[in-house]
């Protein structure tokens, strides 16, 4: 249903025609900006300016791109996913300016309706795609929207896992339009690594005494054949190094506990799609650690803008003691660390993850940014903000509480033997 109804739709572009528009707002000079919901990536016209400004955006997402985003759309959600855009109009030309998937959300207790990005266990990443063009002009036209955007059931806009040292949300503080609504959670923790002194990952962030457990791990592994380092980002590879990583992440605990990719179809049909996609544009590699021929370790990342996200990690648990994890990790931050266009990685991982902290030490803080919409922004965002709080804050206690009985039960089983 259109929310507002434009003076200017015979200038629109053909897909913000079909577009539910949530505001609009002019400039001085005749320019129109125009936030909508576009309910599918059906449209090639769309897809086309999605890809445009994938291209050009200041802001680095793999999982917003439009072939990611085409595999983990069709294949992991079964809730209606809509696509935020803001685009601006001048004279005939329509070009979109910002992007990004959301969905109609419940958040806290008290199940506040929000329009929130969409992130998932495998795509933990929310910031949206931004037009590096003139990127403050957008940002101050989309906090104008905003200010007069109405929903006919969200109370507030929800960015969802969003660095705090991001341009997106500086820009949003800068432009000074939204400071009675916007609001960001208590930040959570994540691993990530910075570009690093002379390119040499090991010798910046490795003590002596790491390198030499690392150097041991290796000199045993030797003692079963040859050992070899292999990296894939090309595609006529790509199967036969995919089909190794889903064989070993099923053989493993994740395969126990049902968190593999190919526990489900699936699960397994959004990787192979969202992985070959990346890896024919050069935006995915597969490291292997192999042994005799045979892989025994992979990892899987996606690349963007020159930033680095390791997605799975998977490896031969008879080998374990042999520290083949770490001994690919290791190599494989190596190789992405000496690269010249490296600017950055984030682990992805969830809070608090001492392992990832020993490879990747330089944390950030990601946070949940809520900007109140309607009648009462200032009070929905509070409301909002507060929900989120107290539902990590809980399950945050639940999960203390099951370690904690996890660790008696361990207990208590080795007492009685």
């Amino acid at each position: 249903m259109m929310l507002q109804v434009l003076e200017t739709t015979k200038a629109q572009s053909s897909w913000s025609q079909k577009a539910e528009i949530l505001a609009c707002q002019t400039d001085d000079d005749g320019v129109y900006w125009h936030l909508g919901l576009m309910d599918t990536l059906a449209d090639p016209n769309f897809v086309n300016a999605v890809e445009q400004l994938t291209s050009e955006s200041i802001t680095s997402n793999p999982f917003f791109e439009v072939s990611f985003l085409k595999a983990s759309t069709e294949n992991l959600c079964d809730e209606k996913i809509q696509f935020l855009f803001l685009s601006k109009q001048s004279g005939e030309h329509e070009e979109l300016k910002l992007f990004t998937p959301v969905t109609l959300s419940s958040v806290g207790f008290w199940r506040y309706k929000v329009l929130k990005n969409w992130t998932t266990h495998y795509t933990p990443l929310g910031t949206p795609l931004i037009s590096d063009n003139k990127n403050q002009e957008t940002l101050k036209a989309f906090s104008e929207c905003l200010q007069k955007t109405k929903h006919n059931t969200a109370t507030a806009v929800v960015f969802d896992q969003i660095a705090k040292d991001n341009n997106f949300i500086n820009g949003l503080y800068d432009s000074h339009q939204l400071a009675d609504r916007l609001l960001l959670s208590v930040g959570i923790p994540r691993a990530g690594l910075k570009p690093v002194k002379n390119l040499d990952y090991i010798a910046t962030h490795f003590s002596g005494k790491r390198k030499q457990r690392l150097r041991a791990a290796r000199r045993e592994l030797d003692k079963f054949g040859k050992v070899t380092f292999h990296n894939t980002d090309d595609s006529k590879e790509f199967k036969q190094s995919f089909n190794d990583f889903l064989l070993l992440e099923e053989t493993s605990w994740k395969g126990l506990q049902k968190t593999a990719l190919k526990s489900t179809p699936a699960t397994e049909k959004f990787a192979k799609n969202a992985a070959f996609n990346a890896i024919q544009n050069k935006k995915c590699q597969i490291h292997e650690l192999k042994l005799n021929g045979k892989t025994i370790a992979s990892l899987i990342a996606f690349e963007s803008k020159g930033y680095i996200y390791p997605w799975k990690i998977a490896f031969d648990e008879s080998y374990s003691k042999y520290s083949i994890g770490n001994l690919l990790t290791t190599h494989a931050t190596a190789e992405f660390a000496k690269s010249k266009s490296f600017k950055g990685l984030d682990s992805l991982a969830a809070e608090h993850n001492e392992t990832t902290l020993r490879f990747w030490p330089d944390e950030k803080e990601f946070h949940t940014m809520t900007i109140g919409i309607g009648r009462n922004p200032t009070q929905s965002a509070l409301a909002v903000t507060n929900a989120i709080n107290r539902s990590r804050s809980f399950r945050k206690r639940i999960r203390t509480l099951v370690n904690k009985h996890n660790y008696l039960e361990r207990l208590v089983s080795s007492l009685r033997m």
